[in-house]
């Protein structure tokens, strides 16, 4: 099964991202659901996915968060 959800955190706050990310989780593991998430904050959703892919014109990162490059990080630098 997939599940594709485009920006569903936006505009939500920290308790609800957490309950999502629980949800999302429990689904993956219990379900084997496939989880498509679109967002725009990946600091929302690096922290529970197990792949993620950056696109700015084409793929500019593409693997495990743990090695995204500490650029992406800075929270001076707009991402957008």
């Amino acid at each position: 099964s997939l599940l594709v959800l485009d920006e569903p955190t936006t505009g939500v706050d920290a308790e609800a991202q957490d309950a999502l990310a629980d949800l999302l989780d429990r689904l993956h593991r219990e379900l084997a659901v496939t989880v498509l998430y679109v967002s725009h904050e990946f600091g929302a959703v690096e922290r529970f996915v197990e792949r993620l892919v950056l696109v700015r014109g084409g793929i500019v990162f593409d693997g495990p968060p743990e090695n995204l490059p500490g650029f992406w990080h800075d929270p001076s630098h707009v991402h957008a």
